[in-house]
């Protein structure tokens, strides 16, 4: 019967890069996360947000994230002053869509001329079908910066 010395050399590295993977893959999960809310508050503000003057569009946010591990997340809304106008206008069938006339054919002296009401919910749902894909996708880049 044979034997073989082997050396194992490096195992230092290898246990350093294993200490610092949690940290790496919880800094990478919130990269992941506000990038994809980013990018969908971008969406409703570019395509969906009704624009009379630029307070709701200018109001909208990204918070976060915040959490710890799979109970992660991000907050994304529109508010500051224009927070009584933003759920109005975002459950208001009309919003962007008024042609400048009321119900009763009365003409407003202001009125947004793009837009549309559910301003958030509406790209959310857009997204929502590919968003576990895009989210791994962005871990999996956010992690290139920690090898």
């Amino acid at each position: 019967m044979g034997f073989a010395n082997m050396k194992v050399t490096g195992l230092g590295t290898v246990r350093s890069r294993l200490i610092r993977l949690p940290k790496a893959l919880t800094l990478a999960l919130k990269g992941a996360l506000r990038d994809e809310g980013d990018e969908l508050l971008t969406d409703s503000k570019e395509n969906y947000v009704p624009r009379m003057d630029s307070h709701l569009y200018n109001s909208g946010v990204v918070v976060g994230p915040k959490g710890v591990g799979v109970n992660m997340f991000v907050d994304i809304g529109f508010g500051g002053s224009a927070a009584p106008y933003a759920l109005t206008v975002h459950e208001n069938q009309r919003a962007g869509k008024t042609g400048g006339f009321s119900p009763s054919g009365q003409r407003y002296k202001k009125w947004a001329k793009v837009g549309e009401w559910k301003y958030l919910e509406t790209p959310f749902k857009k997204r929502q079908g590919l968003m576990k894909e895009r989210i791994q996708t962005r871990v999996d880049v956010h992690l290139q910066r920690f090898r």
